[in-house]
């Protein structure tokens, strides 16, 4: 992974097209694959989060299939999607490094970011029933900008830095904003335009502390895809990405199993949290409940500890790796591929007409009133209606996300909104003098 970003731009400018009849001729298909795998496990997370939580290993078929998704999917997807940021980065921007405009191409991503941020915020004030990652991205992407110029030992050296420190970075920060513990009772920015910056540094759902490491690694496996220059080359540099990713991520569960069965039960009976136990060994907000050294080994969802983002970046690694492997650059395409492509190039369209379909469910649920409610780990969980969550109005998303992918493969066209934030992107490139 020692291709500079210019060498890597290069690579990009002489691969030969991979879609068979379009005019898509320089894409990765393999990432493309890969934005609509991490997109669908995101609507997963979503859809089925209240449906696996009813399950009591009874014989609810719904209900065990929605837990071992989510066991799948919950916090693998959205890691799986900050190192496709990165590698993303690298693709939007290979063709001005190329040509040696540096500040062009760090222009460009903060247009995009814009775009990017803009709907995130718009989308998170309307308070939809899941955590938008938008607006957390954006703010990444313009941290990350600046390891597209650096070597590719400099992008390593911050990854590695901010694996190992930026949980515990988050934390001080946590704790000097809302004081110890695991609840926030106060806010010393309470009203402070400053809180939003802050959210997205360190204290919100998904921290550039956590979130740029990702974007980083997703640098060194773009710019080692396109430094590969034959279709052989590239298939054993996946082969050796699915390998070291897939260690890694299992090296970090089975670690985090192990250490959770010695120290979880009786951290809590010093806390005084035995009940909340079970909610926080399933999934965080950000930040892990305190600095404690078997809680930096755990790999739970959402909490940055060095053992979440080692799992999420092995799994997204072994991911890239795969597809890459079995579509390398220079590959033709599968045409029956060709709407799977083409949703996985229109991640930001599909995911923000996802969140406003969640949007309408649950306003179409809020009229007509509370559901079934069931007793599940001893207390009540209402099960919402089928149009909010399940395994049908998952299958109905994904259908969705190919349809729009067999409408745009078919115009050879990009979703709306890339469109949109490819053009402001080009616009801060070359701006108007």
């Amino acid at each position: 992974m020692s291709a500079t970003p210019a060498s890597a731009a290069g690579a990009a400018a002489s691969a030969p097209s991979q879609v068979e009849g379009t005019a898509s001729s320089t894409r990765v298909v393999a990432i493309d694959l890969a934005r609509w795998i991490a997109i669908v496990g995101m609507m997963s997370a979503h859809l089925l989060g209240s449906v696996a939580a009813s399950w009591t290993g009874g014989t609810d078929a719904q209900a065990h299939v929605a837990y071992v998704v989510i066991a799948g999917a919950n916090g693998n997807a959205s890691s799986l999607f900050a190192v496709l940021a990165g590698a993303s980065l690298v693709l939007a921007t290979r063709s001005l490094l190329a040509r040696g405009a540096r500040g062009a191409a760090l222009r460009s991503v903060l247009g995009r970011a814009i775009v990017v941020g803009a709907v995130g915020v718009v989308l998170a004030s309307t308070a939809p029933p899941v955590y938008v990652v938008l607006n957390f991205l954006a703010f990444a992407m313009v941290v990350a900008a600046p390891l597209l110029l650096a070597p590719s030992w400099v992008v390593g050296t911050v990854a590695v830095a901010l694996w190992l420190g930026g949980s515990q970075l988050a934390l001080a920060v946590r704790e000097w904003r809302f004081g110890e513990g695991i609840y926030r009772v106060s806010d010393s920015l309470d009203g402070s335009p400053w809180a939003a910056l802050v959210d997205l540094v360190a204290t919100g759902e998904y921290p550039a502390v956590t979130w740029v490491p990702m974007l980083a690694v997703g640098i060194l496996v773009a710019r080692a895809v396109l430094a590969a220059r034959s279709t052989a080359r590239a298939r054993v540099l996946g082969l050796g990405l699915l390998g070291v990713g897939a260690v890694v991520a299992t090296a970090a569960i089975l670690v985090s199993q192990r250490v959770m069965d010695a120290e979880a039960d009786a951290w809590a009976a010093e806390q005084g949290f035995t009940e909340l136990l079970p909610w926080l060994l399933r999934f965080g907000t950000g930040t892990p409940p305190d600095a404690s050294w078997w809680w930096q080994a755990t790999a739970i969802p959402h909490t940055g500890t060095i053992g979440d983002v080692a799992r999420g970046v092995g799994v997204g690694v072994a991911v890239i790796g795969a597809l890459v492997a079995l579509l390398p650059p220079g590959a033709r395409m599968p045409r029956v591929l060709a709407p799977v492509r083409a949703a996985g190039a229109a991640p930001f369209t599909i995911y923000t007409l996802h969140v406003c379909a969640l949007l309408v469910a649950s306003a179409i649920w809020a009229i007509d009133g509370p559901g079934e409610v069931i007793v599940a780990a001893g207390s009540e969980v209402e099960l919402p209606p089928w149009y909010v969550a399940g395994l049908v109005i998952l299958a109905l998303h994904v259908l969705g996300s190919l349809a729009l992918g067999a409408l745009l493969a078919r115009a050879d066209a990009k979703g709306p909104l890339e469109r949109i934030a490819s053009a402001v992107a080009r616009s801060f490139a070359t701006p108007t003098r």
